[in-house]
């Protein structure tokens, strides 16, 4: 009997460690798995370089600075002086293209054009009013209504900005490992 006790014991011995072996064969497959997910999903390209992150936390910062922007003696001399730049460069825009259709046309829509350049719409003149223009302007940042229709106004074309330059990012690793 001791023949045959032996072999029933290495018989339950091998089952055991077949059983054990399998074992460890599954988890070190589930480990291995979870390793390439947990890698995926800390790749570089999920994180540092991602569209999508970037674009999140430009968004954040942005919006963030719009809605703490006030205007105070020392940025109201720049935001003059830029509003003043924009206001010139409109105005030369304007003479640009009305310039540009006094050349085009017949004879009478050249003439009607330069009229209407000379007489309506004096550009001399508007330029002299262009600090007047921007005092209006900077009057109207003052009011707190008026502030908030152009952060609302800002934060929509930014956000409609933001929605453009998203870059085609393929993010169905990271969301089937999410899942």
């Amino acid at each position: 009997m001791p023949n045959s006790l032996r072999l029933i014991l290495s018989s339950i011995c091998l089952l055991v460690i077949a059983y054990f072996s399998l074992q460890i064969i599954v988890q070190s497959k589930e480990r291995k798995i979870l390793v390439f997910e947990n890698a995926e999903a800390h790749n570089i390209k999920y994180g540092l370089l991602s569209v999508h992150a970037w674009k999140k936390q430009v968004s954040d910062i942005i919006n963030k600075k719009i809605q703490e922007f006030e205007l105070t003696e020392s940025n109201r001399a720049e935001l003059r002086q830029n509003i003043q730049k924009v206001l010139r460069q409109i105005l030369a825009e304007v003479e640009e293209m009305l310039d540009q259709k006094q050349s085009e046309g017949n004879i009478l829509e050249q003439l009607f054009t330069g009229a209407f350049q000379e007489f309506v719409l004096n550009t001399g003149e508007l330029e002299r009013k262009i600090p007047e223009f921007t005092e209006i302007i900077l009057k109207e940042l003052d009011n707190p209504e008026s502030r908030e229709k152009m952060r609302a106004f800002i934060q929509k074309k930014l956000n409609q900005l933001l929605a453009q330059t998203a870059g085609e990012e393929d993010l169905s690793k990271i969301e089937a490992i999410a899942q």
